[in-house]
């Protein structure tokens, strides 16, 4: 029987009449809205599994974590060490006014280099002009962009694009 009532997708939010041989129960207008929903909904399901799993493991896995880190003190000392940069990373935070350059944050604040050769790099590059502070959300964002497009950009580049990015997001 043809349902002629028209429902609203739960993705998309478009009013839809049901094809006249689907489900009259359907929620979605199409395949790719139910492509959609499932994805998410395996999402929420793994991440609910791993919370709980987590809060069932808590105690053994931060004890997991100490044994690690006293087996490797040497290690997390010196990557931890401030005086390692010579205080660099506060002077950046400091140049930035301790606010992200891309939004203006000015929470969980790190510093970026600009041409990608950080301390893991052969020939790390710490020029106080190869430095920017980031929030970690846009930090995060950056480095997905840099690996999408596969390429280092100037931190005007940075700046503009990320800022498109941003106001994109809040207009949807």
């Amino acid at each position: 029987m043809l349902n002629e009532k028209p429902k609203k997708c739960l993705v998309c939010g478009e009013l839809f009449t049901p094809h006249k041989y689907a489900h009259a129960n359907s929620k979605y207008c199409s395949r790719k809205c139910r492509r959609k929903a499932q994805h998410y909904n395996k999402l929420e399901e793994n991440r609910n599994r791993n919370r709980l799993w987590y809060q069932k493991n808590k105690e053994s896995e931060i004890q997991k974590n100490k044994e690690y880190r006293k087996q490797n003190k040497e290690l997390f000392d010196w990557y931890h060490n401030k005086e390692r940069f010579n205080g660099l990373k506060d002077k950046i935070l400091k140049r930035d006014h301790y606010k992200c350059k891309i939004c203006g944050s000015d929470k969980k604040l790190s510093v970026h280099h600009i041409d990608g050769n950080n301390h893991e790099s052969e020939n790390p590059n710490n020029s106080i002009s190869n430095l920017i502070t980031l929030c970690s959300s846009c930090h995060h964002k950056l480095h997905w962009w840099q690996r999408k497009n596969r390429q280092m950009t100037s931190i005007q580049d940075i700046v503009r694009t990320m800022a498109k990015s941003i106001e994109a997001n809040r207009n949807d």
